[in-house]
């Protein structure tokens, strides 16, 4: 097993050589590595869009059921199976369901965040330099 310690000893020493040398050192992620970003990123997008999805979905689920609530006041109709039923049902429905919509949108946008980093370390004669993509 590699520790971290050990790994950077590795690379400060291949960046010592490589320097004496005057190469310069990409170190490029595995296909095993990029195959889990790119699988990480794709889970990411489809909490994402499942959380945006369902949050619209209770917004629009909560403003027809209040509609009908309404609808069903101003007519003084107190009885009708839109007051008693629907109109609750989908206010409840729709809450529930931006309850749950938010916080995958949330939990998506920040397992983004986490994904896409990729060292590159750049080594010349008489200079180091690493750098980070995104």
């Amino acid at each position: 097993m590699v520790t971290k310690g050990a790994a950077l000893v590795v690379v400060c020493m291949a960046c010592t050589a490589a320097d004496a040398l005057g190469q310069e050192i990409e170190m490029k992620p595995t296909a095993a590595a990029r195959f889990e970003r790119k699988q990480k990123a794709a889970a990411a997008r489809r909490l994402i869009i499942s959380g945006a999805v369902t949050t619209i979905l209770g917004d629009v689920s909560v403003a027809v059921g209040l509609g009908l609530y309404v609808t069903e006041t101003s007519t003084r109709n107190f009885t009708g199976f839109s007051y008693l039923f629907v109109g609750p049902s989908l206010l409840v429905t729709g809450a529930l369901a931006h309850l749950v919509g938010v916080p995958l949108l949330l939990v998506g946008a920040a397992e983004t965040r986490n994904v896409a980093a990729v060292p590159r370390i750049d080594v010349g004669p008489g200079s180091a330099r690493a750098t980070w993509t995104f």
